[in-house]
């Protein structure tokens, strides 16, 4: 009698969780219904309306959760390039970073003051410079600029 009744229980308990499991994975759904009340005024409730004419709206969510969305793609850091008109790898840097759709500031150190005063301050001794957010890149490497746009 006992090994009946605990071979009962098992059964019971493999079956609740089948059912619990089966559940899990299948699209939920809710009913709400849609009226009118004498005044004009319209109500939703997921209780059927005693007194008045409804009608049913069926709702049907999604089986599995929506992705993240707190994941946010962080934000395009700056990216700021010290140039000036005859650098051949500065024009190397910028042709890369535009046909990486990278957005990039440029000062040219020849033809603005105020940019060779900024680049004078920074101790740098050639172009191209790049700044990406507050680390720095001497010269043109596209590795080294691709690890900096990719860090968090």
């Amino acid at each position: 009698m006992q090994a009946t009744l605990h071979f009962m229980q098992c059964l019971m308990t493999r079956w609740l969780v089948f059912l619990v499991l089966a559940g899990s994975f299948m699209p939920a759904q809710a009913e709400l219904y849609r009226y009118v009340d004498d005044s004009g005024q319209v109500h939703y409730s997921d209780r059927e309306p005693d007194d008045a004419e409804f009608e049913s709206l069926e709702i049907k969510l999604p089986a599995s959760a929506p992705a993240d969305m707190s994941k946010k793609k962080p934000a395009a850091k700056s990216v700021l390039i010290y140039t000036s008109s005859t650098c051949a790898y500065c024009k190397q840097a910028k042709a890369w970073m535009k046909s990486n759709k990278v957005p990039f500031t440029e000062r040219n150190i020849t033809t603005s003051r105020s940019a060779r005063r900024a680049f004078d301050k920074l101790g740098a001794r050639a172009v191209p410079v790049i700044l990406v957010g507050k680390q720095r890149i001497n010269g043109f490497n596209p590795r080294r600029l691709q690890d900096l746009l990719d860090a968090p």
